[in-house]
């Protein structure tokens, strides 16, 4: 039987054919429609991920830390030996995922002969209409996974998430300084504490105390050499859709919007107690994920230093295989399957410099 051309859409869907060309002819023109756009490319924008390739399944990555100070020339005239530091290596990994649809037995003995759908029965016709709204389903599943996947980085990096170099939580208190120096301390990126989402003054008063307190540790977060992180803004505050309501009264209450020429009544922008917030609402953030555990609560928020973020690359996404769907025949059942399978990844490394959370719980 022979094959069915190799089709990509933009590189992030790659379909191989079955021979059968009345549905091979469906599935191409599903995937040709703009209705696939991958909303997980919105994910990874919005939380500052970086797409990095890999080199092999197994590559590290590490973080060169910035040099401290020019030393004073010897008595002797000689220069001392620059140190380079570079944190510990972190590993990454990579998970495989993949669903299917199957077609009937009346289905597949058609689509053996059929050129086109005419004359086709009832049944068949339904059928092939299905088939193309399952390739959508493929790609919107595949799509939501690997934006539940990037979130989890996130939402578990309170406890049971993937560690930092050194072993700590991504939200923790953090140490500096190298062994032998004499500089050294430690840094928070997380404060916890039950809050109460009402319009009331008093649980405006404390979302606005949390909010301060956050930023306030991204602005004492330090690199190995004890000098302070860049804060390159704007500070980018993540929270709920149930509780986004909540967040713009505490930015509101505090401030006007951003003022910034033509962005003054900008929705998502505020000027909070001197510091320019952006309100990103993330619509996954405690729903359910692809096994029906929630991913983390809806009280959770996330603040981030966005611009050092963005320049450090410390949130990464990878991808080993893109989604590829494949149309074949089992031959044990007979029946037609489509196929829908992708390996990708996504962890932080050396995010606590530049983002910090809270329960709120």
């Amino acid at each position: 039987m022979a094959t069915t051309d190799l089709v990509t859409t933009g590189g992030f869907v790659t379909y191989q054919g079955s021979g059968f060309q009345l549905l091979d002819d469906t599935i191409i023109e599903t995937l040709n429609q703009s209705t696939l756009m991958q909303n997980y490319k919105d994910y990874s924008s919005k939380l500052g991920f970086v797409q990095t390739p890999l080199l092999n399944p197994n590559q590290t990555f590490t973080a060169k830390v910035p040099p401290k100070s020019m030393d004073d020339v010897l008595e002797t005239g000689v220069t001392k030996t620059m140190d380079q530091i570079f944190t510990p290596k972190k590993g990454t990994t990579q998970i495989l995922v993949g669903d299917k649809f199957q077609r009937s037995d009346y289905f597949t003995e058609w689509a053996k002969v059929a050129k086109n759908i005419a004359g086709a029965p009832d049944a068949i016709q339904a059928e092939l209409a299905l088939s193309a709204s399952e390739i959508i389903d493929l790609t919107i599943a595949y799509d939501q996974r690997y934006a539940e996947t990037m979130l989890k980085v996130l939402t578990k990096g309170f406890s049971g998430g993937v560690l930092t170099p050194k072993g700590k939580n991504l939200f923790d208190t953090h140490t500096y300084g190298v062994t032998g120096s004499a500089v050294s301390g430690t840094f928070l990126n997380y404060t916890n504490g039950a809050i109460t989402f009402t319009s009331s003054s008093a649980d405006i008063l404390a979302g606005t105390t949390r909010l301060q307190a956050i930023i306030n540790q991204l602005k004492g977060a330090r690199y190995e050499n004890g000098k302070f992180v860049p804060q390159v803004g704007p500070y980018n505050l993540y929270c709920s859709r149930a509780n986004s309501v909540f967040w713009k009264q505490v930015l509101n209450d505090n401030s006007q919007f951003s003022g910034q020429g033509s962005n003054a009544n900008q929705e998502s922008q505020f000027n909070f107690k001197g510091n320019i917030v952006n309100l990103i609402v993330l619509d996954l953030l405690g729903t359910p994920d692809y096994a029906g555990t929630d991913i983390g609560t809806t009280a959770m928020i996330f603040v981030t230093n966005s611009g050092s973020l963005a320049a450090a690359k410390a949130l990464k996404n990878y991808m080993l295989k893109h989604l590829t769907i494949e149309s074949w025949k089992n031959m044990d059942t007979k029946v037609y399957n489509t196929e829908g399978r992708a390996i990708f990844g996504c962890d932080h490394f050396g995010a606590e410099l530049y983002i910090a959370g809270s329960t709120c719980a």
